[in-house]
């Protein structure tokens, strides 16, 4: 699965990172494997990685769906947290601008945020700095700076 999913009680973070072509079916799996996990609690909030993304198989009806589950998830826990989407310019933007659309039109609880890389994600969540090393490897560095730049060369 392109899809690995780390759960960071000390943190109070569910951290997703996504690699290759992505499906709904996948993002499904991922967020059910999540919520079924022992250390998994509704109030933690989601950092989703989709730097390493090639493609995206999602269409218009599934997005919206998917919004309006999350908005149900989330209304029925009954609290707002902080969802994150890391990215570039890459196939998943517009994919990841209809979501965005869809929780904000669906008055959900929590936030969207779109961020260019894992240093804002520790600046909006206020992450202490003594934690961060309980975090993935290459979740410590500013790689999408570099990747950034080059993409805006071309």
């Amino acid at each position: 699965m392109p899809i690995s999913t780390h759960i960071l009680p000390e943190l109070s973070l569910v951290l997703r990172r996504y690699s290759g072509k992505i499906t709904m079916a996948e993002i499904r799996q991922a967020v059910a494997k999540a919520h079924a996990h022992p250390d998994y609690r509704p109030s933690m909030n989601e950092v989703e990685d989709h730097l390493d993304i090639t493609a995206v198989d999602i269409g218009f009806d599934e997005m919206k769906t998917f919004a309006l589950d999350v908005q149900a998830y989330n209304n029925a826990r009954g609290g707002a947290t902080e969802h994150i989407m890391i990215l570039s310019k890459n196939p998943v933007l517009d994919a990841i601008e209809m979501y965005q659309t869809f929780i904000d039109l669906s008055g959900e609880s929590g936030h969207v945020h779109v961020l260019a890389g894992y240093p804002e994600v520790f600046a909006l969540l206020d992450l202490p700095a003594d934690l961060l090393p309980l975090l993935p490897e290459g979740c410590l560095t500013e790689a999408h700076l570099i990747d950034q730049r080059t993409q805006d060369d071309t």
